[in-house]
């Protein structure tokens, strides 16, 4: 039977398609057998590539990316390590200030004696404390660390450790070694912003030490040098904070000595600041002068020595002698503070006595003192009464009495530091700021004698407790406006040692007031660096909070009442309005203190 015909309509309305007509090439499909070899060759080259790709990942000899470079040429700098350690950083290291401390080493053996140091003062929390492994050396940080034992399983180091070390530096020339340390500084210095670079100059390279100094110096961040044995001789500076550290520069000291009779004794004590040990080169006195005593003819022997005496150095020393010996206690007074005037805030006056005869140690505990509580960030502000820091236990109290008994330790603890308004006179620091109000004062008591106010005051002070000496040493005429500021003295309280000895030869105002000899135990003084172990807990105590405050009187005493006193003493002294509501602290200004009857300064 045939088909039947198709209708026309069907033709013309919907065209015939052919089968997949939208591919737009021509219509071609293998035999069923061509398709089954097509899938199976494909099949094998697949295979193929993947074994091919998988051995080649399994080879026994890894080219050495070295290779790629050749030594001395332009290695890009890429620090591979350095930057999972910035992303630690939490202790505000995008502010300018902080409490990050950085120390960065080159050298495997200086990094290692650093390592030790860096991890005792991150242990005391004071400072945030950052570690950077520099140079060309190649040892792994996990394996440094565990060389030196700075692991968490046994260790209880918080310091940050930072791989700062590029790729393939050993292969770079000198030149592209220093951009690789100055790149990296600015890294970490973008990163943490650290307050002071502590290093060890003297076993690193030469470029290395230089290329810190100069990058630092750019980046306006201060650079410590530390002697090779500073584990020992300055293991004092892990106790100090970040504000500390940063003025490391700052505080310098200026020597003045005042002869008497005994020449024999004053070289006994220049002898001893010659052979004393100094922390770095730079802290060393700024300069030593010896006032002669004009009533006595200046022995050869003496002559001789002072002439060959180069001590800090020939163009810092000097000697003075007066034309003639002071007569009263006043003129005593301006000659001793006349003796020395502060070049700058930072510079302090070490008096001393001819009899006196200094530790080895003696300016390791003057420049651990002053960084602490003149430029820590913590005490600053609490300190601003403490004008000066003693070398020796006061000799006997203000009214003659002696001997002096220092507060008594804790229970199992050392001995502690302590506070007492009496300044020394035969060896002690004073702080610039501080002798510079004394100078002022004096000065305006000669111009403008103090006069007692009789209408203004409730109740008369206390009067001083002043023996005959006391009353006629030089400190007399500065002991009011001691007072009327609340001012105070740190003293030390070593149980065995001393870091000054005030010999005996010449009797002083320690002795009775009857004229009769007292015999007085001396404490050797320190040959080793024993000050951490003689401090109570390793470290000097907080200023208001633990350190032993001692009254005009030797009392026991409280900051509210050396307050009081000092609101009430300074009513008594002026005739100038008082604030009740403190004292004029960090002012250093008198012109509060000299006044007409009115009221009015002075000035």
């Amino acid at each position: 039977m045939m088909a039947p015909p198709l209708d026309p309509r069907d033709l013309h309305d919907r065209p015939w398609k052919r089968r997949f007509s939208s591919v737009s090439a021509p219509y071609f499909r293998l035999p069923r057998r061509s398709r089954r070899a097509t899938y199976i060759c494909w099949t094998v080259v697949v295979f193929v590539l993947y074994f091919v790709l998988s051995s080649a990942t399994q080879w026994s000899h890894v080219p050495d990316p070295r290779s790629f470079y050749s030594r001395g040429s332009d290695i890009p700098i890429q620090y591979s390590h350095l930057y999972p350690s910035l992303s630690k950083i939490t202790g505000g290291g995008n502010r300018a200030w902080n409490r990050n401390v950085l120390f960065a080493a080159g050298n495997l053996d200086a990094a290692s004696k650093l390592a030790g140091i860096a991890c005792e003062m991150s242990m005391y929390g004071r400072s945030n404390v950052h570690f950077a492994l520099m140079g060309d050396g190649d040892m792994d940080m996990e394996l440094f660390r565990d060389f030196n034992g700075i692991t968490e399983e046994n260790t209880d180091c918080r310091a940050i450790f930072h791989d700062a070390r590029a790729d393939f530096t050993d292969l770079m020339s000198v030149e592209r070694k220093k951009l690789v340390v100055r790149t990296a500084l600015r890294h970490l210095r973008d990163f943490m912003h650290p307050q002071v670079l502590i290093m060890s100059a003297e076993h690193e390279d030469s470029w290395f030490s230089a290329t810190l100094r100069d990058t630092m110096k750019k980046l306006r961040v201060p650079a410590i040098e530390l002697p090779w044995d500073a584990a020992d001789g300055l293991r004092w500076i892990t106790r100090l904070d970040s504000g500390s550290l940063s003025a490391w520069h700052k505080p310098s000291f200026e020597i003045v000595i005042h002869a008497d009779r005994h020449s024999g004794n004053l070289e006994r004590l220049l002898k001893s600041l010659e052979s004393a040990f100094y922390p770095t080169a730079h802290h060393r006195p700024k300069s030593l002068t010896v006032i002669l005593n004009p009533s006595v003819p200046l022995h050869p022997f003496t002559k001789s020595f002072l002439s060959s005496y180069s001590f800090p150095s020939p163009s810092r020393t000097f000697i003075r002698r007066p034309l003639t010996a002071p007569k009263n206690p006043l003129e005593s007074a301006k000659q001793y503070i006349e003796s020395f005037y502060p070049d700058s805030d930072d510079t302090s006056v070490l008096v001393l006595d001819s009899n006196a005869e200094v530790s080895k140690w003696y300016y390791h505990y003057l420049l651990f003192t002053t960084l602490e509580y003149k430029y820590s960030s913590y005490q600053y502000h609490d300190t601003a009464s403490l004008f000066g820091v003693s070398l020796e236990e006061p000799p006997s109290y203000l009214n003659g009495s002696s001997p002096f008994n220092v507060p008594a330790p804790f229970k199992g603890n050392q001995p502690s530091p302590f506070l007492y308004p009496v300044p020394d006179t035969r060896a002690a620091l004073f702080f610039p700021k501080y002798w510079s109000e004394f100078h002022a004062y004096f000065s305006k008591n000669l111009l403008h004698p103090r006069k007692s106010s009789t209408s203004k005051n409730d109740t008369e002070p206390v009067p001083f407790p002043l023996s005959d000496a006391a009353a006629n040493s030089w400190i007399a005429p500065i002991l009011d406006i001691i007072r009327a500021r609340g001012y105070v003295m740190l003293y030390p309280a070593f149980a065995y040692e001393s870091l000054a000895i005030v010999h005996h030869e010449q009797p002083s105002y320690t002795r009775s007031l009857r004229g009769g000899r007292r015999i007085v135990e001396e404490k050797p003084l320190m040959e080793k660096n024993n000050l951490l172990d003689s401090l109570p807990n390793g470290d000097l105590p907080v200023y208001n909070n633990r350190l032993p405050l001692i009254d005009w009187w030797g009392r026991p005493a409280l900051w509210d009442w050396l307050e009081l006193d000092a609101l009430n003493y300074r009513k008594y002294i002026s005739n100038c309005k008082v604030d009740d509501t403190g004292l004029p602290w960090m002012v250093h200004n008198v012109d509060d203190i000299f006044c007409d009857p009115d009221g009015n300064s002075l000035e």
